[in-house]
């Protein structure tokens, strides 16, 4: 996976109209002791994925994983919720999670579904966890205030811009055309979202939850955390790396590459 922000020069100063256009593929691979990472690689300005690559073990706890867009319910004919996200319940191989906006910041979610063999399905307890290979966090600042590591045309870490979910089966509802997810039913701590900055540094290792077995499924939910991104963004005000005219994309627009340094583990 990669994730391109797309910024309007017109507009950087009074909306910070963002757009992310982001890009993934999974790849399951086994760990010693059960142990079953989800590791997103980078495909930087690549318009579709093919996640056809995707390579299974029938090792450890997990089984398939499957992913499922987001299900737009207003643009047909429906009301959304606030706290509460949609999915296609169709999964798909090929997908463009589309543009992120502070105007807009829903839309973009994902939806994981892990599958688990026998072994994990057996288990009587699963641990979860997030797991960051980032050196630093990109809104971290001096003791002047000015950023410590400004955005670079590529090569930024994906880690300082998202936030996950857990789930357990019983939390996603099938509403006819589409599932639906409230967000407050999540595993996590306190049923809030998590991401990997605290006190402007990474944590590399976030306990997520302990799920009680015998389970067949584990759902995550990856989105963009729009605090993150707003706050990152203005720090790079006037960085010309975010409208760099020697990087204008054929529709016009200056892009900036996310490159993914995280991935989730599934104990049992």
């Amino acid at each position: 996976m990669a994730a391109n922000f797309k910024k309007k020069k017109t507009d950087l100063y009074v909306t910070l109209a963002i757009a992310i256009v982001a890009f993934f593929a999974c790849v399951i691979t086994s760990v010693g002791g059960g142990y079953v990472t989800f590791a997103w690689f980078n495909a930087t300005k690549q318009s579709t994925l093919n996640l056809n690559s995707l390579i299974v073990s029938q090792r450890g706890t997990v089984a398939s994983v499957e992913v499922f867009p987001f299900y737009d319910v207003t643009a047909n004919g429906g009301t959304s919720t606030s706290g509460v996200d949609t999915f296609s319940k169709t999964a798909e191989t090929t997908h463009n999670m589309g543009h992120y906006s502070l105007l807009k910041p829903a839309g973009n979610a994902v939806l994981f579904k892990a599958t688990l063999t026998d072994y994990g399905a057996s288990a009587s307890n699963l641990s979860l966890s997030a797991h960051s290979n980032a050196s630093s966090y990109l809104g971290a600042v001096n003791a002047s205030g000015a950023v410590i590591t400004p955005l670079q045309t590529s090569g930024n870490s994906l880690s300082s811009i998202v936030c996950f979910y857990a789930f357990s089966s019983a939390n996603i509802v099938d509403s006819g055309n589409y599932f639906s997810v409230t967000l407050s039913t999540t595993l996590n701590p306190n049923s809030s979202k998590l991401n990997f900055v605290s006190n402007d540094s990474i944590v590399t290792q976030v306990p997520i939850a302990s799920l009680a077995g015998p389970t067949n499924v584990v759902y995550f939910i990856l989105d963009y955390d729009s605090s993150l991104i707003e706050s990152i963004y203005s720090l790079n005000i006037g960085n010309s790396a975010i409208n760099n005219v020697d990087n204008i994309s054929s529709d016009g627009q200056s892009y900036v590459s996310y490159t993914p340094d995280f991935y989730f583990w599934i104990a049992a």
